[in-house]
């Protein structure tokens, strides 16, 4: 986790596969290879995707490791800095597993006051489940970009806006799919 406090310092919190946690403060670093390798310690085997900006941010890949943490460069990237959480998955983690568990928390933090987040963040989790016994992939995969596009154009607030973001971009990964595993 990474947050920005007014003089510029940024603290992180650092868990690796339940063993091990870190904190470490640094003056501004630039990359996500200096937070990965030199604030974490660096990363065991290879690294699959990274979730940036927490589970309303979205997946980049380890290729994005020199990405500048800046607000233009994420916004030129496509990403964003969000909450300022960075998460490293190493190769053969279950991806569609874990985007699972991003949709239940929007399912389950969604207040119910607008029908596209109420209803919206219920189908993503349904369709998510039916995707992992693929029956019928395209159909499912068409219903999560149609959910997509209605939570973030017609929802209040932030979170109904934001449900889609790890998905969609776990999607255009081929994290979804299997490919990237």
């Amino acid at each position: 986790m990474k947050r920005f406090s007014g003089f510029g310092l940024v603290k992180q919190a650092f868990r690796h596969q339940e063993h091990w946690q870190r904190m470490w403060r640094n003056p501004k670093p630039r990359k996500h290879y200096d937070i990965i390798i030199v604030g974490a310690g660096g990363a065991t085997g290879s690294i699959q995707a990274i979730l940036l900006g927490g589970a309303a941010g979205s997946f980049v890949g380890p290729d994005q490791l020199d990405l500048p943490l800046t607000l233009e460069a994420t916004r030129d990237a496509g990403t964003t800095l969000g909450s300022g959480v960075i998460m490293v998955f190493a190769e053969g983690s279950d991806m569609a597993d874990i985007v699972a568990r991003i949709a239940e928390f929007f399912r389950d933090e969604a207040c119910g006051q607008c029908v596209p987040c109420r209803v919206g963040t219920v189908r993503q989790v349904e369709t998510l489940v039916r995707l992992r016994s693929a029956e019928d992939r395209e159909r499912d995969l068409a219903l999560l970009a149609d959910l997509d596009a209605v939570m973030t154009d017609a929802s209040i607030c932030g979170l109904g806006q934001t449900a889609a973001s790890a998905i969609r971009s776990a999607q255009s990964m081929g994290l979804l799919d299997g490919s990237a595993q």
